[in-house]
C-alpha cells in the first residue's frame, strides 16, 4: 500500500441505514493495512491516510464518527490529529492504536482527550465491540 499522501476511501460491509464515517491514521503502511482489515466489520465508510498532517487537514473539511490513529513510535506522533480534533472542537471520538502499550502516550493520550487506547495485538471481536460503541454513543448525541 503506497501511503505518501494516502487517503481514500474504502466500503465495508453493506448496510442499508446511515453507514458511520471513520477516519483511520497511520503512517505506517503495514498498520495502515493491519487497522483496515480490523474494521472492515464496523460495515461503514473509511478514510485512510497515511500522514498525520493530512489527516488534520482532512478534519477541517469532513465530518466523522470516529477517528481511529495509530500512535506511531513512543514519541507518540499520532497525537497531532488528537491535539488537531480537540482544536477543532470537533466532538467526535477519537482512539488511539498502539502496537505494545505505552504509559506515557495512554497518559497523554487521556489527557489530550482520547476516549480509548488499545493495543492492535486485541482480539479483533473485541476491538470492534468496543469501536461499535463509541460509534453508538456518538450517533446518539
Amino acid at each position: 500500500m503506497e501511503l505518501e499522501g494516502v487517503h481514500k476511501r474504502a466500503e465495508v460491509g453493506a448496510s442499508n441505514a446511515a453507514r458511520p464515517r471513520v477516519l483511520l491514521v497511520s503512517e505506517d503502511g503495514e498498520d495502515l493495512e493491519h487497522y483496515t482489515r480490523l474494521l472492515s466489520g464496523l460495515k461503514g465508510e473509511i478514510t485512510l491516510s497515511g500522514s498525520y498532517a493530512d489527516a488534520s487537514a482532512i478534519l477541517e473539511r469532513q465530518a466523522f464518527d470516529l477517528v481511529v490513529v495509530g500512535q506511531g513510535t513512543p514519541a507518540f506522533e499520532g497525537c497531532r490529529v488528537l491535539q488537531r480534533a480537540r482544536e477543532l472542537r470537533l466532538g467526535v471520538p477519537v482512539v488511539v492504536m498502539s502496537h505494545a502499550a505505552d504509559m506515557n502516550c495512554y497518559i497523554r493520550a487521556m489527557e489530550l482527550g482520547a476516549v480509548d487506547y488499545f493495543e492492535s495485538s486485541m482480539v479483533p471481536r473485541q476491538l470492534l465491540g468496543l469501536l461499535d460503541v463509541y460509534l453508538n454513543l456518538q450517533r446518539a448525541a
